[in-house]
């Protein structure tokens, strides 16, 4: 890791969730919508107009990226593993939660929304 620079890891699983929306839906599980604006504006660009794209356009989006299909499809079974983990502890009376890792985590801005609006007060972000 280089000081003043987020490392590689934390770039490339941001951008392996960022890519979701380029996924046909039935392998859709979690939409990040911050993923791709950690990995960089590149990938952020790209990711943002081809999901406005109608299919057939957002297909070939993935022709660059194709290396990561198998990373995109990984992450959302394990990001959406996890969600689900979290939100069971906070509905059984979890009241503190670490969560350690690279990969820019904003569980907390995505689990939000999910949630109605809000995650339980013992769990917001300070």
């Amino acid at each position: 890791m280089r000081s003043h620079r987020a490392s590689f890891t934390a770039r490339f699983v941001a951008a392996s969730r960022g890519l979701s929306p380029l996924l046909p839906s039935r392998l859709r599980l979690v939409d990040d919508p911050h993923g791709a604006a950690f990995a960089g504006p590149a990938l952020a660009s790209l990711v943002r107009l081809a999901a406005g794209a109608p299919r057939g356009l957002r297909a070939l989006a993935w022709g660059p990226l194709l290396p990561m299909l198998p990373w995109a499809v990984y992450m959302q079974v394990r990001t959406r593993f996890f969600d689900d983990a979290i939100e069971a502890f906070a509905r059984d009376g979890g009241r503190q939660l670490v969560i350690l890792g690279a990969g820019f985590d904003a569980r907390g801005a995505r689990l939000r929304p999910r949630r109605g609006g809000a995650l339980p007060h013992r769990l917001r972000p300070r």
